[in-house]
C-alpha cells in the first residue's frame, strides 16, 4: 500500500492511483505450474501477434505466434522470446474474437487472457506492454 507503481517504470497512468486492495477470484492452476498466460498485442483493434507464456517452477517458457498458429519474433524482441512449442488452445478463435471486443477503439491495447478447462479468463489489459520498455511498431499496422 505504500507503493507507487509510477515510480517503477515512469507509467504516468499510475501516478495519480490511490493505493487499494482488490480481491478477484483465486485461479488454483497458479500452485501446479500449469497457468498459460495469452498475452494478445491489438493493434487499432485487431490482434496481430500472441504472446504465450507459461511459468513453469522457475523455467520460463515463452514465444510468439501469429494468429494462424505460426511462431514469429516481432522486430522489436530478442530471439530469447522463440523458446517454446504450446498447443494452440482448442477456444483460441474465441480469446481472438474476445481480445478484439476489448481492444476495438484503441490505438495499442494488449489483452491478457487465460484458457482453463477450455473457458476463456480475463486476465488483463495493458497500454504499456513490457512497463512501456519495448517499443512497438504500432504505426505500421
Amino acid at each position: 500500500m505504500n507503493n507507487n507503481y509510477y515510480y517503477k517504470f515512469r507509467e504516468i497512468i499510475y501516478k495519480e492511483v490511490k493505493p487499494r486492495i482488490l480481491v478477484e477470484k483465486y485461479i488454483s492452476e497458479i500452485d501446479n505450474d500449469s497457468l498459460i498466460d495469452y498475452k494478445f498485442h491489438c493493434f487499432h483493434g485487431k490482434p496481430k501477434y500472441v504472446y504465450v507464456q507459461k511459468n513453469k517452477s522457475k523455467d520460463l517458457r515463452k514465444c510468439f505466434y501469429d494468429l494462424d498458429w505460426n511462431q514469429v519474433l516481432p522486430e522489436q524482441y530478442i530471439s530469447s522470446f522463440y523458446e517454446a512449442d504450446f498447443k494452440k488452445p482448442d477456444n483460441f478463435d474465441e480469446m481472438v474474437r474476445i481480445a478484439e471486443k476489448l481492444s476495438e477503439g484503441f490505438v495499442f491495447l494488449r489483452v491478457d487472457l487465460y484458457s482453463i478447462g477450455n473457458k476463456v479468463i480475463f486476465g488483463e489489459l495493458t497500454f504499456f506492454s513490457n512497463g512501456g520498455l519495448v517499443r512497438s511498431s504500432v504505426e505500421r499496422f
